[in-house]
C-alpha cells in the first residue's frame, strides 16, 4: 500500500522555516508501510558494499513508477499522484534487513524453505541475498521549487550579463581596429600625395613599408 503525504498537514513547530523543512504528519500505519525493497548479495565479490544497522536514504520523488506501483503519493487538492520533485518534499527512508532470500533469474525471491526444496530437487545452490525493507521515517516540505526557480532566474541573469559584456568587448575591439585601419590608410594616402610631385610612381613595396612603419610608430 502506498504512503500518502498531505502537504497541508504540517506538524506544528515554533518557527516555520521552509529552507530547513517542516515535518508532515505521519501515522504509525504510514511509518510501518514498506515502500521499497532492495536485495544485497551475501557474496562480497558480487556486492559493492554491505550495509550495517540501518540503511538511510532520502528521496524527493516516488520510488515506484514504470512497471511498479506508486509507493509515495502527494496531494494538496484533488486526486493523489506520485510524489514529484516539484512538490518540494524530501522523504527520509530507513531500511532494515528483515530476511535472507534466494534469487534466481526469472523467479521471485525464494524463502529458506523454497531454497532448500530447490537445492534438494536440482542439486544446485541458490545465490543468497539480504532483503532490506525501507519505511518512511520522516517527510518534510520545503521551498525547493521556489529556490530552484530563483536559481534558474539568477543563472539566466548571469548569462545575459556575460553576453552583454562580451558584446561590448567585441564592439570596442571593432572600433579600435577600425580607427587604426583608418589612420594607416590616411598615412598611406599622405605618402602617395607627397610623392605625387615626383614623376616616378611609388612601388608596391614602398607602400607596404610605409604602412608597416606607421604601425610601428603607434
Amino acid at each position: 500500500m502506498a504512503v500518502l503525504l498531505d502537504i497541508n498537514k504540517e506538524v506544528k513547530v515554533e518557527e516555520r522555516d521552509l529552507e530547513k523543512g517542516i515535518p508532515l504528519q505521519l501515522t504509525p500505519e504510514q511509518k510501518s508501510e514498506v515502500v521499497m525493497t532492495k536485495y544485497i548479495s551475501t557474496n562480497n565479490l558480487v556486492a559493492d558494499f554491505q550495509p550495517e544497522g540501518e540503511w538511510v536514504r532520502q528521496v524527493t520523488a516516488d520510488v515506484g513508477g514504470g512497471n511498479r506501483r506508486e509507493r509515495l503519493l502527494a496531494t494538496t487538492e484533488g486526486e493523489p499522484r506520485g510524489l514529484q520533485i516539484d512538490d518540494g518534499i524530501y522523504v527520509t527512508l530507513v531500511g532494515t534487513m528483515d530476511d535472507m532470500v534466494g534469487i534466481l533469474p526469472g523467479r521471485p525471491p525464494m524463502s529458506d524453505v523454497e531454497v532448500d526444496a530447490y537445492s534438494d530437487q536440482t542439486g544446485e545452490s541458490v545465490p543468497m541475498y539480504q532483503c532490506w525493507n525501507f519505511r518512511v521515517r520522516e517527510a518534510c516540505v520545503t521551498n525547493g521549487p521556489e529556490a530552484r526557480a530563483n536559481l534558474a532566474r539568477s543563472e539566466d541573469q548571469k548569462r545575459a550579463s556575460n553576453q552583454a559584456d562580451m558584446y561590448e568587448a567585441f564592439k570596442e575591439m571593432y572600433q579600435a581596429g577600425s580607427e587604426q585601419q583608418a589612420e594607416l590608410f590616411g598615412q598611406m594616402m599622405s605618402f602617395l600625395k607627397k610623392d605625387n610631385s615626383d614623376d616616378s610612381t611609388p612601388s608596391m613595396e614602398q607602400v607596404i613599408n610605409a604602412a608597416k612603419g606607421a604601425g610601428k610608430e603607434k
